[in-house]
């Protein structure tokens, strides 16, 4: 066995008996445990079918004990299956489970000894897998009376845990489930892995989305993957028995796990999951003719350089370059056309070849990850470099269209190697679309300058710039958004017309642009959903910000199966994703705590989770990270305003924020080894200190004292950073002190493991001459 397997798992299929009479052939069972040890292969298991099939006494407790040794010689904590099907019988209130081998003899006596010797109990089951080391077990068994084995499997996997307990972030967990319970026969067809085998195919049945089943996660726990196999269940007169017990956490391959699902809208994904097909918001674009013609005709000359698309917030810069990355990649415009989306007279840059077209949104990238999501677009190798990555795209004839958006999403420390090592180089060799705010640029070379003065700057004539807000005509195009909205709602001709008409003067007035009237005309269109009397256009919104709230209160609250009613679910799960760092947030422990600490200690699971993305899956984007699906807001004016919201109690809700993530550090880890931690808190524990200023290294101050080996490196990563921050910000002297210890800690950790920080001091060390010389 090898320690590279995602699990090991113990198959036992007997189909036929050598006592036919007493044990009729299970037809079909064999072919059944194949098709399911060729899934468990597929998702990376290492799977051992016993005997090959139909195996005797003997040979199930050797190889039984061969397969449990062997799994725990690996040191491998992956999880383990154990999978029985065939005949079971009750022996002195004991389920025993019966091998092909099993003679009947006609003393009644004789016949419980023997199968009692014979049989294996679930208890066995147990021992076996517990023994093979693995930190989270399911034992599924299809046979009759397959319940009876529920309490004991329990009492020898909690007597188990308390002699072997894991350290912190380690814990383990025990999963039993049965066909039927201890008084009832099982059908002979196996239902009970029939459900299985459809799990381990497609995943959970029924058209509720569920997160924890998104195709971005690598890994579900088990209590998700016995949940989908109810789901799946086919079976009559009988019912499963399932228990649990132990600390859970994602362990189990998905199956519907794909690495190169894109980044979606949960409002899709949901949709999806009903079987309902949606119209994207995209599909009713409109207008911007001016721009998308001057685009479609940069684009025609086919020649390297950069077309700037550039404007505040809300003024549909995404649309724009999302509209032409649609209609220029094959799969999405034969979706456009075929929803009407594409009309005659549009600008339209036509369907582009494979391998030229890559687009990628830059929120929280770095060069690196960004040109690796640009070179996965264009089927290039992983490349290690920016320098690498351009050399490839050079290399490519026809030359690609690189779409980048967002660049103003970009970390700080960031953004001037985005421009440097990938917006300014690229565009000497392809033609590049970005889009961007026109937030300030500071530049280490020319002082501070806006973002389109430094492109300019940089590369010169081969710069196209178009600023949305100065395009005419924008209150006729908000207005068509809105009337082809409607008018897909089913909405009445003057109805649309009026709502059209409001909806476009109250947006251009207060300058919210698309972003304002995509909001209130959800709020129109949700009020014609109700039947609500009156007119539709009464009281509309002021501001974005207003409007944004406006569509929270419009849900009900939050009510649980049991009746529980939580009335700040919303805003406290959705401010959660606020503070988000990275490509998103995690749900499974993370955004559950967050949130409830955001609300003053309520107590969130991942079903309140579900519940939002399926009520505001319009707001957030589903993103992976580490094969872990992570959750974001898809626009900065809602996080802008959720951000405005304070914590409980009157704490800043950022602090807030940063305490819980070193609670769950405390939590999940222990002193020395943080390797059970979720990556999401060690990966951001950094830049939600350093966004706290002095008061967040005081709080990676304290996690270092408590965890020096483990907390010192965060520690010296965020004095570098707050530095770096505070010298951005025109604060030269106040970041100085921060400079000189970061040096400090790194030189000590560079004693101990020169090969992992010696980077970091180099770095720490060229950031304090340059602080030395700012400041003299």
């Amino acid at each position: 066995m090898t320690g590279a397997a995602a699990g090991t798992a113990l198959c036992v299929v007997c189909e036929e008996y050598a006592d036919g009479g007493k044990f009729p052939r299970l037809v079909g069972a064999v072919a059944q445990m194949d098709e399911i040890v060729g899934l468990l292969e597929g998702l990376g298991y290492e799977a051992r079918k016993v005997g090959g099939g139909d195996p005797s006494a003997d040979a199930f407790r050797t190889e039984s004990e061969e397969w449990s040794e062997g799994w725990v010689a690996t040191g491998d904590a992956k999880p383990a299956l154990v999978i029985w099907s065939g005949h079971g019988v009750r022996v002195d209130g004991q389920t025993r489970l019966v091998l092909s081998d099993l003679k009947s003899v006609a003393d009644a006596g004789q016949w419980k000894t023997r199968l009692t010797r014979h049989g294996v109990t679930a208890a066995d089951l147990v021992n076996e897998a517990v023994g093979s080391g693995a930190e989270h077990v399911l034992v599924i068994i299809d046979t009759c009376y397959a319940g009876g084995g529920a309490v004991p499997a329990l009492e020898t996997a909690l007597k188990r845990s308390a002699q072997e307990t894991a350290p912190p972030g380690h814990g383990k967990w025990f999963g039993f489930l049965a066909s039927c319970r201890d008084h009832e026969v099982s059908d002979g067809s196996g239902p009970l892995l029939a459900a299985l085998a459809k799990v381990l195919k497609k995943g959970p049945a029924g058209k509720k989305y569920r997160s924890a089943w998104s195709d971005h996660n690598a890994l579900v726990s088990g209590p998700d993957l016995m949940k989908a196999i109810a789901t799946q269940w086919d079976g009559e007169g009988q019912t499963p028995v399932s228990v649990t017990t132990g600390d859970w956490r994602p362990a189990f391959p998905n199956p519907l796990h794909s690495p190169e699902a894109p980044a979606r809208l949960v409002e899709h994904l949901v949709q999806a999951a009903r079987g309902v097909g949606h119209r994207e918001e995209g599909w009713f674009f409109t207008g911007r003719t001016r721009v998308l013609g001057r685009i479609v005709e940069w684009l025609d000359e086919d020649a390297p350089g950069l077309f700037l698309v550039t404007g505040p917030a809300g003024c549909g810069k995404s649309a724009v370059l999302g509209r032409i990355a649609t209609l220029a990649d094959p799969e999405q415009r034969a979706r456009a056309v075929e929803s009407g989306a594409l009309r005659d007279g549009d600008p339209d840059p036509g369907a582009r070849a494979e391998r030229t077209l890559a687009a990628v949104h830059l929120r929280d990238l770095t060069p690196l990850q960004a040109a690796e999501r640009l070179a996965h677009a264009l089927r290039l190798p992983r490349p290690r470099s920016t320098d690498d990555f351009r050399a490839e795209v050079r290399e490519l004839s026809p030359q690609p269209v690189l779409v980048m958006d967002g660049l103003d999403e970009v970390p700080a420390e960031h953004t001037q190697s985005v421009i440097e090592e990938l917006v300014f180089p690229l565009s000497r060799s392809v033609p590049v679309l970005l889009g961007s705010r026109e937030r300030v640029f500071r530049s280490q070379q020319e002082g501070r300058e806006t973002l389109p003065e430094t492109l300019a700057r940089l590369i010169g004539a081969h710069v196209t710039t178009v600023d949305l807000e100065d395009e005419p005509h924008t209150r006729e195009d908000i207005g068509e958004y809105v009337r082809r909205r409607c008018e897909a709602a089913g909405m009445a001709e003057d109805p649309v017309r009026e709502a059209g008409a409001a909806i476009s003067e109250r947006a251009t007035d207060v300058g919210g642009g698309f972003l304002f009237a995509r909001l209130v005309t959800s709020t129109v269109l949700a009020r014609v959903a109700s039947g609500e009397d009156g007119s539709l256009l009464t009281d509309l919104p002021d501001s974005i910000n207003t409007a944004f709230e406006n569509e929270l209160r419009a849900v009900p609250a939050r009510v649980r199966d049991d009746g529980t009613v939580l009335p700040s679910a919303a805003w406290d799960l959705l401010s959660a994703l606020a503070w988000t760092v990275g490509q998103g947030m995690p749900a499974g422990g993370v955004w559950e705590a967050v949130a409830g600490a955001l609300g003053g200690g309520v107590v969130y699971d991942e079903t309140d989770v579900d519940w939002v993305l399926s009520a505001f899956g319009r707001y957030i984007v589903e993103d992976a990270q580490e094969g872990q699906a992570v959750y974001r807001l898809y626009h900065r004016e809602f996080v802008a305003h959720l951000r405005r919201r304070e914590g409980p109690g009157g704490v800043a809700a950022g602090e807030v924020v940063l305490r819980t993530l070193v609670d769950l550090i405390r939590q999940q880890g222990e002193v020395g080894d943080w390797s059970g931690v979720d990556p999401y808190v060690t990966r951001g524990l950094v830049r939600h200190a350093v966004g706290r200023g002095g008061a967040g290294v005081e709080v990676l101050r304290g996690l270092a004292a408590w965890d020096e080996e483990c907390g010192l490196p965060h520690l010296a990563e965020g004095l570098y950073g707050l530095s770096i921050a505070l010298a951005r910000a025109g604060l030269r002297h106040e970041a100085l002190p921060y400079s000189r210890e970061a040096v400090d800690f790194y030189e000590d950790l560079n004693d101990s493991h020169p090969h992992i920080y010696r980077p970091g001091l180099a770095r720490s060390l060229n950031n304090l001459a340059t602080r030395l010389a700012e400041t003299g």
